[in-house]
């Protein structure tokens, strides 16, 4: 008995997109080497902080990245469910698909970090911050370096 099998274009199409596709793609959003506040901890390490707290310091939790993530991991998986679809048809390759999830993601951890308002500041904090001419009572917002070092990366490594 012999079969033969016709490909579709359709199906042309997608054996094309798979074939292209690397065999690992990642990518990764939040703080990464790099960037260092002026007394040379990174904001890596400092966001690290703010998630968790630091019970030495008295430094209470201010989570940012965990909520983050349950709030919009859905979407997220949704947007790359969508994404996928499409590329076989096409449209971004999966290179381009993390791209995009990349700069959502980081938007969404801004927010996240926006959003953050409690536990209120110190007055000790309020008061270092004013001396260095920062009137501002909100945590996770005194040199804007932890927000504005937000990224991400996408590879296959």
């Amino acid at each position: 008995m012999k079969y033969t099998a016709t490909i579709t274009p359709a199906g042309k199409a997608l054996i094309d997109f798979i074939e292209k596709t690397p065999k690992v793609v990642r990518m990764s959003a939040g703080f990464f080497d790099g960037p260092k506040y002026e007394d040379g901890r990174s904001v890596a390490s400092v966001a690290y902080d703010n998630e968790y707290g630091v019970a030495q310091k008295q430094q209470p939790p201010r989570p940012f990245i965990r909520p983050t993530l349950a709030v919009n991991g859905k979407k997220w998986i949704e947007i790359v469910r969508q994404s996928a679809g499409g590329a076989a048809k096409g449209g971004l390759n999966v290179i381009e698909i993390f791209d995009v999830l990349g700069e959502i993601v980081e938007e969404d951890i801004k927010k996240s970090i926006n959003r953050v308002k409690s536990p209120v500041l110190s007055p000790r904090t309020i008061a270092e911050r004013r001396e260095r001419g920062n009137n501002s009572t909100k945590p996770l917002e005194d040199t804007m370096l932890m927000f504005n070092s937000v990224d991400h990366r996408v590879g296959n490594k």
